[in-house]
């Protein structure tokens, strides 16, 4: 491990501080944790994160809050995704970041919605993302983004782009 620690976004675990509690902290046999005592004598474990973790974080931070603008909020994005309403707001504030598979969907999902906004505005590309669609077998480009990745989707755009499908 190196000691090019950033603090964690949202990976910060502190046991028994109250407000405003800091000590100086130690690093652990590992690294990753920092182990410190406050001035009432608890002891706190904080996890950190490296430089690259954090980067990842504030990515996904900021894809996640790029989706939620063009979908019309976080809402909306996470009523797309089928995830808590108080979700995405707390990806995009680095206090969480999504699991492996809505990390996927995420990415999918912005590509999908930026080649569809190359053919609509916003509002249009977000019915087609939630209407049927013919060359999807009359399946929803979303649940079609969920649950096999974006190719089809993005072959059913490029019909839309040709005038193939209406």
């Amino acid at each position: 491990m190196t000691d090019d620690w950033v603090p964690g976004l949202g990976d910060m675990a502190v046991e028994g501080a109250a407000e405003g509690d800091s000590a100086a902290p130690e690093y652990d046999a590992a690294g990753a944790d920092r182990v410190g005592i406050d001035r009432d004598g608890l002891q706190l474990h904080t996890r950190f994160l490296t430089h690259t973790e954090a980067q990842t974080v504030g990515a996904i931070a900021e894809r996640t809050n790029i989706v939620a603008g063009s979908l019309g909020g976080s809402a909306e994005l996470a009523r797309l995704m089928d995830v808590s309403s108080s979700q995405p707001p707390r990806w995009i504030s680095g206090e969480e970041t999504p699991d492996p598979e809505n990390q996927r969907i995420l990415i999918d999902l912005d590509y999908v919605l930026a080649r569809a906004n190359l053919l609509w505005p916003p509002k249009v590309a977000l019915e087609w993302l939630n209407g049927p669609n013919s060359y999807l077998d009359g399946g929803r480009p979303i649940d079609v983004v969920k649950m096999r990745g974006p190719s089809q989707v993005i072959e059913a755009l490029d019909a839309e782009m040709s005038g193939s499908f209406s």
